[in-house]
This record gives C-alpha cells, structure tokens and sequence, in this order.
C-alpha cells in the first residue's frame, strides 16, 4: 500500500483539519469556517494514495456561474439575493470514496394485474353487462448486470452531510478517471478517508446495489400495475472497494440569516443541488387567486345539489371555477416572468463587470 507525505495544520477557530501536499503559505483561510489565520506549526501525516482520481473538468467560474443562473431562473428567489446574499469562498475538494465494481444478480416476484372481462348480472337479474375487472396473478423474474458504484470513505464533521447525501448519486465515469499525482490536488481541499471498504460497504454498498437491481427488476414487469413486489440480491465479493478521490464544487451562502449552500460535481455531469431563499410575498401574491378557484371549486361542487332545482346553478359555478383556474394561472406565469426578468438584468450586469 503506497504512502505520501502531506502537511496538517488544525484550524484555531474551528478545529478542521486541513490537508496540503506541498507548504501551507504563511496566511491560510479554512476551508470550512473561512477563519482567516497564520499558520504557525504543520504536522506530517502519511497519506494512502488512491488509485485513481477524477480530475476537476469544471473551473470554479464554471460553477460560479452555474449558481448565479440557478438564482436567476428559481420562481421565487428574492430578486435581492444578488445584492444581499453573502457568499463565503467556493470550495473544491476532493472527497475519498471506494469504488466497487462486479456483478449482481437478482430474482424477483410480485403480483401483477391484468384486466379481464366479466359478465355481471344486475340485482334483478334480468340483465347483463360486460365489465372490466382488475386482477392479480403471480409473476417472477431475475435480472443480472454490471455495477461500479463510488461510496463515501469518509464520516466526520469536517464534511458537511449534504456533500455526502450528494455524492452518493455520483455517477463513476471510468474514462474519466486518471491514475493519481499529487499534483492534481494542488489548489484544492482534500479529505483523508477514515472507514474502512467492508465498513463502507456495509453502510452505503449494499443499499446502493439492492436499489439499482430493483430498478432493473421493475423495468420487466409487464403491467403497470403490481404489488407484493419483492427481490434476492447476490452480489460479488464486497471486499473488492479501491480508494478513488472524485472532485466537487461547494459553496455556503447566507440571506439575511438564513444559511444555504449550492454544490456541483467537478466533472459537470450530475448538474448542481443548492438550497435558495423565498419570496414568500411572491409566493402569496401568486397563489392568492389560485386560492380564490379553490373555493369556487369547492362551491360547485356543493351547487350539484341544486341541479334538480336550477341546471343553470351548477354550470356557473363550474364556468367560473374554469375561468377563475385559467386567470390564476395566467397571473403566476405573468408575477414570475416579470420577476425573473429583473434577475436577469441584474445578473447581465454583474457578468459585465
């Protein structure tokens, strides 16, 4: 097993640990409370060296402007949030994962349902109708495939748990990966993995592996109704995880108090997750008339009653539910478009600068 040499030096405000491969400069913000400090004392600490890695094919104005976009195009993010949000230094970062590759198989069963003609009497009996039944018969299958899933090799507080919950949708491009240098970590934060690939396994591998196969599985069913589903996953040897880093982009910002974050894969291929703020006066002013057809409904449906009494009653109601469901959404497309519009032209002048 292959070893390098890093340098650790502790953060004195937060207590993260913060990796380099080469010297930390003489001044260091961490990567994790953005505490801008003077590094004073580093620590060697000998490194596994993964066997392959992910290199960044993204650039952080690449991701930059993968959330300024996502904030101009959400229907109800404040129109403020570039002049108000406070945004701490994008961040990227290798994380530890184990790659595990082999084959699984799978059997499966369930109820499935299939429809089937009934001839029916009525309750006097002297008549007959066809009628269309649903019924369930039992069906089983196996499927078997190929799988190289990536799994989070690390737990701590270090990293934050929506990174994690991210990178578990990671998608290995085996092309894309390279054998390892030191080199390609320069300018990034990276984690040391702190479980084992049993452990990780265990934890993260299986789950992944029995979700996949029972995506296969349902793919096979023949109706789109079943129930009763179940499914048997054999799976290679689980001891088979090698240490991999894969890049990822992250970001914390804040909006009058409140804390959200934005993330990408490095590679751009898994799209961009944030959290953003919302307008809630936007929010209220569209869904006011849709609230004012949801009465309406309510009402013709209550006028039914009356349609023994007065036809015309029931058809106003539900003319003006009709009327009153198609303005309300004419009004959102119309506050969202106008809104958006302003985000965009403060975006243009941001990009301009």
């Amino acid at each position: 097993m292959s070893k390098l040499v890093i340098q650790q030096v502790k953060c004195p405000e937060c207590g993260g640990q913060l990796n380099s491969v080469g010297t930390f400069s003489p001044v260091k913000v961490c990567t994790y409370c953005h505490t801008e400090f003077n590094v004073t004392g580093t620590t060697d600490k000998e490194m596994e060296i993964p066997e392959r890695i992910v290199v960044f094919n993204t650039t952080r104005d690449d991701f930059e402007r993968e959330v300024l976009n996502l904030m101009k195009d959400e229907d109800y993010v404040p129109n403020d949030i570039f002049e108000s949000a406070a945004f701490k230094d994008v961040e990227g970062i290798y994380l530890p994962m184990f790659l595990y590759e082999g084959k699984y198989d799978c059997s499966w069963n369930c109820s499935v349902g299939y429809h089937e003609n009934e001839v029916r009497a009525n309750s006097a009996g002297d008549k007959v109708k066809n009628v269309k039944v649903l019924k369930y018969r039992p069906q089983s299958g196996t499927t078997k495939s190929n799988y190289a899933i990536v799994c989070a090799a690390y737990e701590g507080s270090e990293i934050k748990p929506e990174l994690i919950e991210y990178a578990r949708a990671f998608y290995y491009d085996k092309h894309s990966a390279r054998a390892f240098s030191e080199d390609m970590l320069t300018g990034y934060n990276f984690v040391l993995h702190n479980l084992d690939k049993e452990l990780t396994w265990d934890k993260y591998g299986y789950e992944t592996i029995e979700y996949l196969a029972e995506q296969k599985s349902l793919e096979q069913i023949p109706s789109e109704h079943y129930k009763d589903f179940s499914c048997s996953i054999s799976t290679d040897s689980k001891s088979e995880g090698r240490l991999v880093f894969l890049p990822f982009w992250m970001v914390y910002y804040e909006y009058k108090g409140e804390h959200h974050y934005a993330i990408m894969d490095g590679t751009g291929n898994s799209g961009i997750t944030a959290t953003t703020p919302v307008d809630k006066d936007r929010v209220a002013e569209v869904e006011k008339w849709h609230k004012i057809a949801k009465y309406v409904k309510y009402a013709a449906f209550a006028s039914l009653l009356a349609i023994f009494v007065k036809i015309w009653i029931p058809v106003v109601f539900w003319a003006a539910f009709g009327g009153l469901k198609i303005f309300a959404k004419i009004n959102e497309n119309k506050i969202l478009t106008q809104n958006r519009k302003v985000r965009e032209g403060k975006l243009a002048l941001i990009l301009q600068s």
